[in-house]
């Protein structure tokens, strides 16, 4: 807030009041509503996978090293591929929120001249563009918060069935559990 209203006049013009209304009230809730709690959510579990890896590793480090370098190479790949994707959809929901803002902001302080001149279905298109762009990265922001888990639930099945086969092949087909 201070470093939009505390500079001068000239520079707080520049800002369109569906920004300031993005900047100031909306993403403050993003930010503490979700961001937040997922990083805290990824450091209990991180924090729990490295203790796993760190008995496995006292246990048996060869079969640690492997599973380290399938489930890195598991993150590496996913990493690479989504990171565009959660990208372009945190700029959709952002560009989203203030053109709808906008519009309906514009909506309100030009009605009268909007209904006398007939413009109301260009104001409608542009309404109805902003929400379709919300709507389409809030959708593809939480299909992306869905996919990791099923990936990586899919890789522990798969890593479970691989980690057998390797210790029967290292014992011969007699693991010694």
């Amino acid at each position: 807030v201070r470093s939009i209203f505390g500079n001068d006049l000239a520079r707080l013009k520049n800002y369109p009041r569906s920004e300031l209304d993005w900047s100031i009230s909306r993403s403050t809730g993003v930010l503490f509503g979700s961001i937040l709690g997922q990083a805290s959510t990824l450091l209990a579990e991180g924090t729990v996978a490295w203790l796993i890896l760190f008995v496995f590793f006292i246990a048996d480090w060869f079969s640690a090293g492997v599973v380290i370098v399938y489930f890195g190479s598991v993150l590496l790949i996913f990493q690479l591929l989504t990171r565009g994707v959660l990208g372009k959809s945190g700029k959709a929901v952002s560009a989203g929120s203030i053109t709808i803002s906008q519009a309906i902001l514009d909506f309100f302080a030009t009605f009268r001249e909007i209904n006398v001149s007939g413009r109301q279905a260009f104001f409608y298109q542009r309404i109805y563009e902003s929400r379709s762009s919300l709507a389409m990265g809030q959708a593809r922001s939480n299909y992306m918060g869905a996919v990791p888990r099923l990936i990586v639930e899919f890789a522990l099945i798969a890593g479970a069935i691989g980690f057998f086969a390797l210790e029967n092949w290292r014992s011969n087909g007699n693991p010694d559990y």
